[in-house]
């Protein structure tokens, strides 16, 4: 199949014979087929003439390319047949011998085991040579797969063939036609090699400006730091975290090559962002880019990028596109951070925090307290402008207790961005949260250190306007002008097929190239998580689907996530791999995290403890277990903590 890139570059991998960019010419006896998909093949009978194959409609570029060509030979042999790299094409049954003036490179068996590489221009190291003559390349042999580049840099060809590479002194003749066979027709019947073409590239020398994606919060995972509480070394972007796939495969279309110049940057959510800019930093230094880069950010993801430059200037940075990017705050961080409440995302959005808040929280430690030490970058997403309305009045931000000080500080001082930045946004959804209306906390949240600066008062608190339904337009555009329109909600602006094209226009790419991703609307989820010795087991209430069959299972981490939960009744299992005490959590996320704890020991070799989980409120229930835990069986989680 040919696939066309960027700055011309052209690919067939041979599982079809695209004849818009081929003419086949079989000849008498001759045969041109694709094998298994995947080769394509030139053979013929014993005869007078060999097939001919000349690639048509495609204009090389003008120069820094390269040409690269996986292929072999087999079978005997009595005369000559092979792989042409040219600025002519010769006419089909031809009587005449090939000869140096009809080829720039050639790739020639000389018998059934030599293959002959050979040019009609001197190499650098040729003595006396005179271009136009028969100049001897190399060597190979004809049995095994050999792959050939030919770049031309600068004035001059680079041609690489079993590691050595062999320069020419010039490229005054250009390489325009690549023709495979042999068009001659001879005087005497011949025994023909077949060739084989694995396949066929032609790509512009690397010009691209590398591309760094900036995934939004909660979108890099690194279970074993978020169960530690540890900083974690492995953070990446998993699978099932499908949101970013668009973006990166349509660069990989536009001719981007991961980890050459297109990266995606997993980060630490937790961290505040100026020690995000350090990670980002540290990240681009690694990489050994050399040149400026575009950076983009989703969300979170734009407020790293732009502290990245805003912290160690721009003069690494081409241009900073932010999508849906909180540069004036965001209205959920403030359920999150005074409330421990989740007003917005989706379940891979929320559902590391609540476990890492689960099971690294202090004996004493409240939830709030436990959200803002495990995750004090929640501060830096505050609103930066009044939202909070007591009765009439709105509240200043000077007057609030908790505040974001650091995005404030860095709108201050964005005119070292310069035109760097572009803020993409969308205005599509009319309900998003612009506002709070707030009340005095009572005394019992007071005692949870919830609601310091008000409790949003019941019923429906929030003020409401342009926005992607997380982030209002007015934070999306901050202090950066007026950006650009995307469409959709706040996780359709980095995937789907129109927003992702508007973003290479604004680099100048070809927006066809441009792929959707998948997206994820589920909110919901079921966790459970082993701390201890044993094994976790989850399956539903009839034992039919478990483990990976069921949902999400990192059985080296203990634990099983539930995406899209229903409230349904689980079983669980503990199974002894070792003795000892454990603790299972258990719990489900949506608008809050709502946790269960069961405790046992295993004793036994072979232990295994089963209990059902009651989707409605997280009730565990023991099953044939020892009688030594028939006691905590639905006891409250504050219960189960005093009993552990």
């Amino acid at each position: 199949m040919v696939i066309f890139g960027a700055g011309n570059s052209f690919s067939d991998d041979f599982s079809t014979l695209d004849t818009t960019f081929w003419n086949p010419i079989p000849n008498d006896g001759g045969s041109i087929k694709i094998e298994n998909n995947q080769f394509l093949t030139l053979s013929a009978e014993y005869g007078y003439s060999f097939p001919y194959l000349l690639l048509k409609n495609y204009v090389f570029p003008d120069k820094d390319y390269s040409i690269e060509m996986n292929y072999r030979f087999s079978g005997d042999l009595s005369y000559g047949n092979g792989i042409v790299f040219s600025d002519r094409e010769l006419d089909n049954g031809t009587p005449l011998d090939i000869r140096s003036e009809d080829l720039i490179f050639a790739v020639w068996p000389i018998n059934s085991t030599t293959v002959d590489i050979s040019s009609s221009l001197c190499l650098q190291t040729s003595l006396g040579c005179i271009n136009g003559t028969y100049v001897h390349i190399a060597n190979t042999s004809s049995l095994d797969w050999k792959n050939i580049v030919i770049k031309e840099i600068g004035n001059h060809y680079e041609l690489t063939i079993d590691n050595n590479t062999f320069l020419t002194k010039d490229s005054s003749r250009k390489i325009s036609k690549i023709w495979i066979g042999n068009p001659q027709r001879t005087t005497n019947p011949q025994i023909w090699a077949t060739i084989w073409i694995d396949y066929l590239r032609v790509n512009p020398e690397n010009t691209n400006i590398p591309i760094i994606i900036l995934p939004g919060f909660g979108g890099s995972w690194d279970i074993g730091a978020i169960l530690d509480g540890t900083a974690g070394n492995n953070w990446n972007v998993p699978s099932f975290v499908k949101n970013y796939d668009g973006i990166m495969q349509s660069f990989r279309n536009a001719g981007y090559v991961d980890n050459t110049d297109l990266f995606i940057f997993p980060y630490d959510w937790r961290k505040p962002l100026t020690n995000l800019a350090d990670d980002l930093k540290s990240f681009i230094d690694g990489k050994n880019l050399t040149g400026k880069i575009d950076l983009i950010g989703h969300s979170m993801g734009g407020l790293v990028a732009r502290s990245y430059a805003q912290k160690y200037g721009v003069e690494r940075v081409n241009k900073i596109l932010t999508a849906g990017s909180p540069h004036l705050g965001v209205i959920d961080t403030y359920g999150l951070w005074e409330g421990a409440k989740i007003w917005d995302g989706v379940w891979w959005e929320n559902v590391l925090l609540e476990i890492a808040t689960e099971v690294n929280s202090g004996a004493d430690e409240s939830k709030v307290a436990a959200i803002r030490r495990v995750s004090p970058s929640i501060i830096d997403l505050f609103p930066t402008v009044p939202f909070l309305i007591s009765g009439e009045v709105t509240q200043g931000i000077d007057t609030m207790i908790q505040k974001n000080g650091y995005l404030g500080t860095l709108n201050q001082n964005v005119g070292a961005l310069g035109d760097k930045l572009t803020p993409f946004w969308s205005e599509d959804i009319n309900v998003t949260k612009n506002n709070i209306k707030i009340t005095t906390r009572s005394d019992a949240d007071s005692l949870e250190g919830k609601w310091e600066d008000g409790k949003p008062i019941e019923g429906d608190a929030f003020g409401k306007t342009l926005g992607d339904g997380t982030v209002t337009k007015e934070s999306a555009v901050g202090p950066f002008g007026t950006g650009e329109k995307l469409t959709g909600w706040h996780g359709d602006l980095l995937s789907t097929q129109n927003n992702i094209g508007k973003i290479f226009q604004k680099l100048e790419l070809d927006p066809d190239f441009a792929v959707s991703s998948e997206t994820d609307s589920r909110r919901k989820s079921f966790v459970a998580i082993l701390r201890s010795p044993g094994t976790l087991e989850v399956c539903d209430k009839l034992l039919i689907n478990c483990n990976d069959e069921l949902g999400l299972y990192f059985p080296e981490f203990k634990l099983f996530i539930l995406p899209g939960y229903e409230d349904e009744d689980l079983s669980v299992k503990v199974k002894e791999s070792g003795l000892g005490s454990y603790t299972l959590h258990v719990g489900k996320v949506e608008d809050e995290g709502w946790w269960n704890r069961a405790v046992g020991n295993l004793e036994n070799a072979g232990q295994v403890d089963k209990y059902l989980v009651s989707g409605s409120d997280m009730t565990i229930e023991i099953v044939n277990n020892p009688p030594v835990l028939s006691a905590i069986g639905s006891k409250s989680t504050d219960e189960l903590k005093t009993l552990s």
